[in-house]
This record gives structure tokens, sequence and C-alpha cells, in this order.
């Protein structure tokens, strides 16, 4: 029967689905067998046994599966999957006669287990402003940060809703060209295994304040 035990850890949570053993793993069909890769497990014990055959033969061999686990773990925060873990253990059973110069050691009934632990960690792609709004007086130049969260190069591509106003450059340096009452859109975008990831900071530029005037009040007790 199939089981499922989930657990709760600080920000993430784990889950472990548990699969029945298999008295003859190398004959399943279907989508366990495709996910543990069975056919895998078949062929590095095909190996084995050829490296064997000069001396030595294999009889009344006997694979079992068991242990059949997927350990997943998920951020809460974002919920999205961080880390997948797939194990199975074969337990085989032989009766193994010895050939040649190890014919003298007979014929012994030989068992182990291989266990196989497949592991991968996923990256989820993601493109952050900082800051996502930004106050600027006509003709200040700042920067605005682009954290990426993709493996390997990617390139940004940055534009203005409105670069009369406000313009920026591949860099993400941002100059405030007019007032303007109406917010810029800054945009940075990049794309990532076919699809495409932006974010947007909105930049608001003012007058430049020259001097502050302060008027004199008389307060006037009765």
């Amino acid at each position: 029967m199939t089981s499922i035990q989930s657990k709760e850890e600080d920000d993430r949570y784990t889950f472990t689905i548990g699969f029945p053993d298999e008295a003859e793993p190398f004959g399943m069909n279907g989508i366990v067998n495709e996910t543990f890769h069975m056919a895998d497990s078949e062929e590095v014990l095909n190996y084995l046994w050829v490296s064997y055959k000069d001396f030595a033969t294999v009889e009344n061999l006997a694979v079992t599966c068991t242990g059949l686990k997927i350990l997943s773990s998920v951020n809460r925060l974002t919920d999205k999957i961080e880390h997948i873990t797939y194990t199975k253990e074969l337990n085989i059973k032989a009766d193994i006669t010895f050939l040649g110069e190890l014919a003298s050691v007979g014929s012994r009934a030989m068992s182990f287990t291989l266990e196989e632990t497949t592991s991968f960690n996923f990256t989820w792609a993601n493109l952050t402003l900082t800051p996502n709004v930004l106050k600027l007086e006509k003709n200040d130049i700042k920067v605005i940060g682009a954290i990426v969260t993709a493996s390997g190069a990617n390139t940004i591509k940055w534009s203005s809703s409105n670069p009369g106003v406000a313009s920026v450059d591949d860099q993400g340096y941002v100059k405030a060209h007019e007032v303007s009452a109406e917010p810029v859109s800054i945009t940075a975008e990049f794309e990532f295994l076919g699809k495409k990831y932006r974010d947007t900071c909105k930049v608001t530029v003012t007058v430049p304040v020259k001097r502050v005037k302060i008027s004199a009040r008389t307060l006037e007790l009765i």
C-alpha cells in the first residue's frame, strides 16, 4: 500500500511517499517503473553478472525491490519544491558456483542489498528589483538593483514606459529628465528556458527643492 507522511520544519515542509515492495521489480510497468528507472538498475545487475562469468556461475537469482520512496522538500513561503530524492533498495539473492582457480570454494549462497539514491535540487528562476519604488528630482541619476535567481549567465533588458521623463540604461541606471505627476514604470526582463521573467519599479520625478521659507506666526492670548 502506498503511504504518505508529511512534516513541517521552520519555513519548509517535507513529505515522503512510500511505495509497496516489488517481488519482480524488472517486470514492472507504469509510472513507478519509469519514476525509479528500474531498467537502469537491471542493466547494472546484468553488468555485475557478466563480470562474474570467468570465475563463477550465477543460479537461482532473486531480486526484491524495497524502500521505494520519494522525499520532497517544499518552501512554505513560496510553495515551490526545493529538493526531491528518489530512493530504492534492491535485495539480491543468488547461488554462486565458483570456477577455475576458485573451484575449491564450491557453491555459496550470496545475498546483498544495492541501494540507489537520486537527488535533484531545484533553483526557481526569478527577478526582483530593489527598490520597487524610487523618487527622483529632475537631473538625478540613481541605480536600480536587479536580483536574478537562475542558473547560468542571463542578460537583463531594461526599458522605461516614458523615457522622456525617466530613462534607464542597460545597467539599471535611471536618469530623471522632466517633472511628471504620473509615475514612470522601469521594467527589467530576462528569458530563461523559453520563459520571460520581469519586475517593475515605479519612478516619480519631482521638482527639486531650492529653499525653504518659514513664515512667522503670532499667538495672541486673551
